[in-house]
């Protein structure tokens, strides 16, 4: 018997390994959950390097007349700081454009003319704690302010126009799960007498995310688990199915051979004025009924097989 039934034991065994392995992996998973922070500082600097004047500095920040300016040094500072080592895809696109505008009679600002004077792409893939990028520019104010001469006065036009400098970073983290871009801007007009740059703020954002110290041995036994848990389920169902399917085949022959005897009947027999006595097996219930030259009353719904003498109701119960 045990030897008829050693598919079944195994695969119960499995199965609570399983159930265990799944279980270990949720509780070390939990366990070991840490909340790590990724901080991004962005940083927008400038300096404006000034024509000789008896006025101002060389070097310096603030508002002044454009015909002091000679040029600009921009510096994009973009600083990401992680507290674990892991790997940061990121996508680098710097532009440099002049563009120029007019107002419509609606006050309505409408782009004219754009000249892309410089654009860089970098696609790059680290595995660092700290990302850094550190980009300075230095703007020939002259030379943008001779362009937008030239442009207007070759079409007799006046228009508003200013230089955009734009880096652009989209970056995805694997523990973030989701893509972030970022952006630092400059603006610097270049038709009005007194300038003023506009530019991004800078900023400090902080991401919080929660990680698994114990992320590749949980994985490990979660798969262990669920695949000792789909073989030992289907081994099971299957030894289910075919022992079903062996009883009900057992039911049939109990029919086919004594359908002489056996009596079906619609409605449960009323057992209240009988002594009962339940049967282990269909024979004893058998030789009750030959001994006596009694037939055996059938209750489909329940499986139960009677046989009633004066006072008592003998009962066999075919279990499915």
């Amino acid at each position: 018997m045990f030897k008829k039934n050693m598919r079944k034991y195994i695969s119960i065994f499995l199965l609570l390994i399983s159930i265990f392995l799944i279980s270990l992996s949720i509780f070390i998973s939990n366990k070991n959950i840490k909340v790590h922070k990724i901080e991004i500082n962005k940083i927008s600097n400038y300096t404006i390097n000034l024509k000789p004047n008896p006025f101002y500095q060389n070097t310096t920040k603030g508002i002044f007349p454009s015909n002091a300016i000679k040029s600009f040094n921009i510096n994009f500072l973009y600083q990401l700081n992680n507290d674990i080592k892991e790997k940061i895809s990121y996508t680098t696109i710097y532009k440099e454009e002049l563009i120029t505008t007019f107002t419509n009679q609606n006050g309505t600002e409408k782009e004219i003319w754009k000249k892309k004077n410089f654009v860089n792409k970098n696609n790059k893939t680290i595995t660092k704690k700290k990302y850094l990028i550190n980009k300075n520019i230095c703007i020939d104010y002259d030379y943008y302010k001779n362009l937008v001469k030239s442009y207007e006065d070759t079409y007799n036009i006046s228009t508003n126009a200013y230089v955009k400098l734009e880096l652009s970073i989209t970056y995805k983290i694997n523990s973030l799960n989701k893509k972030i871009k970022d952006e630092i801007e400059f603006i610097i007009p270049l038709k009005d007498k007194i300038v003023e740059v506009t530019k991004t703020k800078s900023t400090k954002k902080t991401y919080k995310r929660t990680i698994s110290t114990s992320k590749n041995i949980s994985f490990i036994l979660l798969s262990l688990g669920s695949i000792l848990l789909i073989i030992s389920t289907t081994t099971l169902i299957k030894i289910y199915n075919k022992q079903k399917k062996n009883t009900l085949k057992r039911l049939n022959n109990f029919l086919k051979d004594y359908k002489e005897l056996i009596v079906y009947v619609k409605n449960i027999p009323n057992l209240n004025n009988y002594q009962t006595f339940f049967l282990e097996n269909f024979k004893d219930l058998l030789d009750v009924a030959l001994q006596n030259h009694l037939n055996i009353i059938y209750y489909k719904d329940n499986n139960h097989f009677y046989c009633f003498t004066n006072s008592i109701a003998y009962i066999y119960i075919f279990s499915l």
